[in-house]
């Protein structure tokens, strides 16, 4: 089961996420918070001031549940659009780095946007797509030696430098 969230309510999210698990030990649940960007992009989009922190400490609260409940996931969703295109690889970047989702799921704008406009200038040609479909591709792959390799490591944190290393060069690659 996949349950979103805007993340406004950090303890009622983790607590209920952490209680379907314990009814049902044998559901796989992911939770994803949907965070389009930085602090003052995701708050003017979302129209909700002060949602953007609450979404990390969402965030943040769910990986907690999800370190000690083994049929938890947590994750985040981020709307891609015209407003965020130009931060949108910082951003990705910054969400890794900072909290090591178990993904990070890319959707496009689309439906009745607050703000109709956020549709409009929205680059999306063929190379731009080409490249952000090698890149999840690629970043799942990656994900996937990761926690495959991780369990076996013998210097605590070399499989994440190994995997920055590779992403380093998949970078270099992708963007020729």
């Amino acid at each position: 089961a996949s349950i979103p969230t805007n993340g406004f309510s950090p303890e009622e999210v983790a607590l209920a996420a952490e209680k379907i698990c314990e009814i049902s030990p044998d559901l796989s649940l992911g939770v994803t918070v949907s965070i389009d960007g930085f602090r003052e992009l995701h708050d003017r989009v979302r129209a909700v001031p002060g949602l953007y922190n609450r979404a990390l400490a969402t965030l943040e609260a769910l990986l907690a549940v999800a370190r000690r409940t083994p049929n938890l996931t947590a994750g985040v969703t981020t709307v891609f659009m015209r407003d965020n295109q130009g931060e949108i690889e910082d951003f990705l970047e910054f969400v890794y780095a900072k909290y090591r989702p178990n993904h990070h799921s890319l959707g496009f704008v689309r439906g009745d946007a607050y703000d109709p406009g956020v549709k409009d200038g929205l680059e999306l040609n063929p190379t731009f797509f080409w490249a952000l479909v090698k890149g999840m591709v690629a970043g799942d792959v990656l994900n996937a030696i990761g926690y495959r390799i991780r369990p076996y490591e013998k210097v605590k944190g070399a499989t994440n430098e190994a995997l920055e290393k590779a992403k380093k060069h998949l970078y270099g690659a992708l963007e020729t």
